[in-house]
C-alpha cells in the first residue's frame, strides 16, 4: 500500500487554507497546516512534505524566507507561493500563483508539480 502524498500548507489564517486542504484530502492527499515559518520548518523536518504551498501575504512576511529555508532544507520539494509579486521567484519557488487564486488553479498546479 502506498502512502498518500503529503502537502504542507503554510498560512497564518487557517480558514483560508481549509477549503484547499479539504479539496486535497478529497483527492487523496495528506495535508498538514503550519501557521508560521518556525512551525513550517519543524513540520517539514518531522514529517517531510512532497510539496509545500505558502501564502506570502502574511503580516510577518514569512513566505519568502520560509520558501528559502525549505529549499535549503529540502531542495527537491516543490514549493508553490501565493503572491502579488513576481519577486517570489527570487526565493526559489517552483510556481508563483497570483493572490487571490482560484482553488481549482492551485489544485491543478499541485497535481502537475507532484506528477513530475
Amino acid at each position: 500500500m502506498t502512502q498518500a502524498l503529503h502537502v504542507l500548507l503554510v498560512d497564518d489564517r487557517p480558514s483560508s487554507s481549509d477549503s484547499l486542504g479539504l479539496r486535497l484530502q478529497r483527492s487523496g492527499y495528506r495535508t498538514s497546516l503550519a501557521p508560521d515559518a518556525e512551525q513550517a520548518l519543524v513540520a517539514a523536518q518531522s514529517d517531510p512534505p512532497d510539496l509545500a504551498v505558502l501564502d506570502v501575504s502574511t503580516p510577518e512576511g514569512i513566505g519568502f524566507e520560509t520558501c528559502k529555508a525549505l529549499k535549503r532544507l529540502m531542495p527537491q520539494v516543490p514549493v508553490i507561493i501565493y503572491s502579488g509579486s513576481k519577486i517570489a521567484n527570487a526565493c526559489g519557488a517552483d510556481e508563483i500563483i497570483e493572490a487571490p487564486a482560484d482553488r481549482g488553479l492551485v489544485m491543478q498546479r499541485i497535481v502537475e508539480l507532484l506528477a513530475r
